[in-house]
């Protein structure tokens, strides 16, 4: 679950927000609260790319040496492409 405020600049957008993911696996389960942030172009009204960027902060290996924040925590780097459905009402 992500909750992202994004700012547009022409065709450029900057977004920004806190999200939490569940983690599930056989040795890490657990949840990751985290901040996110990144970058977007526009290139047509319905057609853009984006890239971002997620660093959890909750330490997702349960070590004896690792601190509640940032030690083994997740770091994600994303690029992807969106298409936007702008329905006319």
């Amino acid at each position: 679950m992500q909750f992202t405020n994004k700012v547009y600049i022409k065709n450029f957008n900057v977004f920004a927000g806190p999200f939490l993911d569940l983690a599930v696996g056989n040795n890490n389960a657990g949840l990751d609260l985290g901040f996110a942030g990144g970058l977007g172009y526009d290139l047509s009204k319905n057609l853009g790319f984006e890239v971002r960027i997620k660093k959890g902060f909750i330490s997702m290996l349960d070590h004896e040496n690792s601190s509640f924040l940032f030690a083994n925590s997740n770091t994600v780097f994303q690029i992807g492409a969106y298409y936007t459905f702008r329905f006319k009402k």
